[in-house]
Formats: C-alpha cells, structure tokens, sequence
C-alpha cells in the first residue's frame, strides 16, 4: 500500500503472497478480499486485513471455483461467481460469515460489480451486461436481472475490466483493437526464389 501521490514507502499489507488476479477492497479500506488456487479445492476467496500483520484466511472455501469477490458498499453483502451449478453465476453471501447464500444470475453471470449506494449490482454474461435491483437489509433480495447493453468488449479473466460512474448509469469499458492485418490476404509467389536472394550462400 502506498499513497496515491507516490510519496512515503509501500507497505505490504499482507505476510504471506495474496496470488489470484483479482481483489475487492471494503469502502472503509481495512479489509481486501481476493481469489487464489488451492491444489485441493480449486479457486477459493481469501481474505486479509490491511492492519492485522496476520496472513491471509479463507472466506469461501468449497469444492467448486470461487472468484471475483466484491464487498458491497456497506460492507455487509459480497458478490462472488461460482461455477457449482456447472456454469458461472453471481451469487451473494453476508459478510463476513458467508451465510445466507443467494444467486443473483439466472442465465449465467461474470465479473460483478455493485453501485455506489449498494442498490443495483451489475454483471456480464457473454457480451451482455446485465443489472439486478438490490433491496433489503439482513435479507437481501435480488430483482429478476435486466439486460442494459451489448457489446464485443474485451474481457481478460476474471478481473474486473469495466468500471461504473457514481450515478450508476455511465460505464467505462474496453474496447478491443483489430488490427487492419487480420483482414488482408497476402499472396507471395516464387517465395524460395526471393529466401535465396536474402540468404545467399
């Protein structure tokens, strides 16, 4: 951790190597969620605290592949993609019990990433980009998940490679560059004539 100016000294945060190519940190900044490869239970989600000077500890542990986490706004809910129904779907659980498991995609679901007042939480499926209305306190209930837009926007494992605006209706995304060459055809004849002439004996 360093400041965002680049001025002091990075601190690590964590004793031991965090792995996964993806984390959530909590809105207060003390507590950074993240996924790594365990050789018996495959991709789990850990967490550490930025304070604790202790390793990380597991948070969702199964048999299946957890990843993506992202703690809600407040705190209290993270949204994660498992693939126990043998394809990739959101879900939530309360933090920081995983208890009171939800699933929030219905046709599958990838890289979630919530609203800034916790209300809406956005996924994709494909090149769809979807939105499902959060209500609820202790008991979360998710709407039935809304399709926003299309698009061929690049999306490179399981990190998060979108972002959403304050007022939940803008995004930034990627979009993938063609290069002109993947549309031509080149033609060469008398080929060995011209790799004798560039490589002489």
């Amino acid at each position: 951790m360093q400041a965002a100016d680049g001025t002091g000294d990075a601190v690590r945060i964590a004793t031991a190597e965090v792995g996964g190519s993806y984390g959530s940190w909590s809105s207060d900044g003390r507590m950074l969620l993240f996924d790594r490869v365990d050789s018996s239970t495959g991709n789990d989600i850990w967490m550490v605290g930025r304070d604790s000077g202790t390793a990380p500890q597991p948070f969702l542990q199964t048999r299946f592949n957890e990843f993506s986490p992202r703690l809600s706004p407040d705190s209290r809910w993270i949204a994660y993609v498992s693939n126990e129904s043998g394809r990739n779907e959101v879900y939530l659980r309360r933090f920081p019990d995983a208890s009171a498991k939800r699933q929030i995609s219905t046709g599958g679901g990838d890289v979630p990433a919530w609203s800034r007042d916790g209300r809406r939480l956005f996924f994709s499926n494909g090149e769809q980009m979807m939105a499902v209305e959060i209500s609820g306190g202790t008991e979360v209930v998710g709407s039935q998940p809304r399709l926003l837009f299309k698009g061929a926007y690049l999306r490179r494992g399981a990190g998060l490679n979108y972002d959403v605006a304050p007022d939940g209706r803008h995004f930034a995304m990627i979009v993938p560059a063609e290069p002109e060459s993947l549309h031509e055809i080149a033609l060469v004849t008398n080929w060995f004539e011209d790799l004798k002439r560039r490589v002489p004996r």
